[in-house]
């Protein structure tokens, strides 16, 4: 079992991580709407008062934000992996452990945020989290020879309902200590093993494939399953007591699923949110916006996309592009595509290719034409076990649809 130190370390971690019970403070509003500026703003006028810790999604919105608070005369430091020699965490670290009680303005990743083992002198800082965080991670792990390994380390925990049960650690200093040291299999697994370890992640296994994974009875090189499926899902410890902005929170999965299961609160953040330009679109601003298809009758996929075309040398991939410049037809145009892809708008002169979550990035302002040929729904594997996961909390087809 966990050692007492370990699960009173852990403890420890959840309280130093935030400063509420229960409540997350938002700025929920469309992009566009002031939401980081005003956050700025407001925090110039607290900068005598206490420091503040911004988390952003990536670093090219932290240099975006970092813009904006120099704009407003403000001193900001920024702590990413282009600064810190590979050791981002204990940079970070050192920085709070040496700071001020006040005065000070860093701007960190959510990647790095959410690794923080603890939170030195956390009632002198204050949390701003710029976009709202992917709360589920899916891991689809080929296990076959390997079940031995996986069982030396994490054991089932808390049964969530019929079908899922809460994988927890067997010892968490052994296997921080395993992970500290990898090999080949533990890089395979290490992400889903850094998530069992985590104090602010939660993740479930389907427990009938996990027994019979256990006992060894339905795998093998023929014919027989050799994966195991695992959803990870984040809790409240790395939000509550802090402020998340973002547009439209409320039907966010994350919102859902925090509220429902975890029974957490949210709660209009005013003092930043009353200096916004607005807070929803005019009803005008939709009749400017049009929405061109391609697939009617079916949904999108990345099977899909690499299937051939009846009557045609290319796959549907190529089809699409291929209506869709026709469409465009030499206009200065952006785009997303799946990290797979490989196909012809990697070599056209004016498209712009941009990430597929492209967090509140101005310098795409000018741009009125996106072509978005992303597959982006969850397996049905991913899906099957969210729904068991919370049946009784959210309504997923409503979320997805």
């Amino acid at each position: 079992t966990q050692s007492r130190s370990s699960a009173a370390s852990d403890v420890y971690k959840r309280q130093n991580m935030n400063n509420s019970n229960s409540v997350v403070w938002t700025v929920s509003a469309p992009c566009g709407s002031g939401k980081t500026y005003s956050t700025c703003k407001y925090l110039a006028t607290l900068k005598n008062r206490r420091n503040h810790l911004y988390v952003a999604p990536s670093k090219s919105l932290l240099q975006q934000t970092k813009k904006d608070f120099e704009a407003l005369g403000l001193t900001v430091d920024v702590i990413t992996s282009d600064n810190a020699n590979g050791r981002v965490v204990s940079a970070v670290m050192q920085y709070m452990s040496a700071a001020n009680s006040k005065g000070h303005i860093l701007l960190v990743t959510w990647a790095t945020y959410q690794l923080m083992p603890f939170f030195e002198n956390r009632d002198c800082w204050r949390v701003i989290i710029d976009e709202v965080p992917q709360v589920d991670s899916f891991y689809e792990i080929d296990l076959y020879q390997h079940m031995h390994e996986i069982c030396k380390y994490v054991q089932l925990g808390e049964r969530e309902n019929a079908t899922l049960s809460k994988l927890e650690p067997i010892n968490h200093d052994e296997l921080k200590d395993y992970l500290e040291h990898p090999d080949d299999i533990t890089k395979m697994m290490r992400p889903l093993l850094g998530d069992v370890l985590s104090p602010f992640k939660d993740v479930f296994v389907d427990i009938a494939t996990w027994d019979k994974f256990a006992e060894q009875k339905d795998f093998g090189e023929k014919g027989s399953c050799t994966k195991i499926y695992f959803v990870s899902m984040l809790n409240p410890d790395l939000l509550v007591g802090n402020v998340l902005l973002g547009a439209n929170i409320e039907q966010s999965l994350l919102y859902r699923w925090l509220s429902s299961y975890h029974g957490t609160e949210f709660k209009d953040a005013k003092n930043i949110s009353k200096h916004l330009r607005y807070t929803s679109h005019p009803k005008e601003v939709g009749q400017r916006l049009k929405v061109n298809y391609l697939l009617k009758a079916k949904g999108f996929s990345k099977y899909l996309a690499g299937k051939n075309l009846t009557n045609s040398k290319g796959t549907w991939q190529d089809g699409m592009d291929a209506a869709a410049l026709k469409h465009i037809d030499g206009r200065p145009f952006l785009y997303s595509v799946n990290s797979t892809y490989s196909g012809v708008l990697t070599n056209c002169p004016h498209g712009t290719k941009i990430p597929v979550i492209s967090h509140g990035l101005n310098q795409y302002m000018s741009h009125d034409l996106l072509y978005f040929p992303v597959s982006l729904n969850r397996s049905p594997q991913h899906l099957r076990m969210l729904n068991p996961v919370s049946y009784t909390h959210l309504t997923l087809p409503t979320i997805y649809s």
